[in-house]
């Protein structure tokens, strides 16, 4: 199993297949999910709610986003 480097020099480099998995699963299903379960939630302050909202649906896919150009598999670790 090769190595996982995080540094700048990795954005042109794929990010890991298990990381693109998580990715998606995190993007597709759960954001969405939880956006649901809060709007149908019952919050008595609407202003509250929307500051939530806005932190589950932009900032954390953008810090998963993130984390995932900056990841990469060691090429130099894999060769023997």
């Amino acid at each position: 199993m090769r190595k996982i480097t995080v540094r700048q020099q990795n954005l042109n480099i794929p990010a890991p297949k298990f990381w693109r998995r998580i990715e998606n699963a995190i993007l597709i299903i759960l954001i969405p999910s939880v956006v649901l379960v809060l709007t149908n939630w019952g919050f008595k302050d609407q202003e509250h709610l929307n500051r939530i909202l806005l932190i589950v649906s932009t900032l954390i896919p953008a810090v998963v986003k993130a984390i995932g150009l900056i990841i990469a598999e060691d090429p130099e670790n894999g060769k023997k």
